[in-house]
């Protein structure tokens, strides 16, 4: 979206290997470091809006967020927004 955050709807009804890699191009954008399997599968597990928790921590004072259909970066408690190429 506009503020760099990464619009979930959009990624709704998609292979669970799709997730994964936007999920993986939207850290890597980002600069979170150690980004590997396990961690996208935590994050992957954060996007439906019924899912039990909505933050999950990240390497080196990152956070996710999910809040209002939306996935937000932060790092130290300051938004993160990703520049999308």
């Amino acid at each position: 979206d506009p503020q760099g955050r990464l619009y979930l709807p959009a990624l709704a009804g998609r292979s669970p290997a799709f997730r994964r890699a936007a999920l993986q191009r939207y850290l890597s954008l980002a600069g979170v470091p150690a980004v590997d399997e396990a961690l996208l599968h935590r994050l992957d597990a954060l996007l439906p809006p019924d899912a039990p928790c909505a933050r999950l921590s990240l390497p080196q004072g990152w956070e996710a967020h999910r809040r209002h259909r939306r996935l937000e970066l932060t790092r130290h408690g300051e938004p993160q927004p990703v520049a999308w190429e």
